[in-house]
């Protein structure tokens, strides 16, 4: 039968042993959760983000599609005309409605690249705030 020491102790504390290690009673359930609320904020914020990234590219794909109908219509209204000075009327004409066309799409897809944008940061920034309170109630119990 092996030898067993009676006089030995039975568990270690190291923060009686080494005092300037000891970790301050710290909440893990409160840090848990903290953390998981953090994963939250990023999960929608990036659902937010995603959202937004598929709209702006079918508002994208759809006016595309537009520009490439418009084309077609203007280049078989180009070709019906015999007078060349008729036809360099419609052209300017046609110009400048592109040009109108392409300024009002670009504020429209910045417009929804912004709004995506910017629910996005909010989502954050409403979270770093929480977080920023949450950390100061539990620095305070500490």
């Amino acid at each position: 039968m092996p030898k067993t020491n009676t006089n030995a102790k039975t568990s270690f504390d190291p923060a009686s042993a080494f005092p300037a290690f000891a970790m301050p009673d710290v909440d893990v359930d409160a840090m848990a959760a903290f953390q998981r609320r953090n994963v939250e904020a990023l999960t929608e914020a990036n659902k937010l983000a995603t959202d937004g990234v598929q709209a702006f590219a079918t508002r994208q794909a759809e006016i595309l599609k537009n520009v490439v109908d418009a084309y077609s219509d203007a280049m078989r209204g180009l070709m019906a005309v015999n007078d060349p000075q008729t036809s360099f009327a419609k052209q300017a004409e046609m110009a400048k409605a592109t040009f109108e066309t392409s300024n009002s799409n670009l504020r429209e897809l910045a417009t929804l690249a912004t709004k995506a944008q910017s629910k996005s940061l909010d989502v954050i920034n409403k979270r770093v705030v929480e977080g920023i309170d949450e950390f100061q109630t539990l620095a305070a119990k500490g």
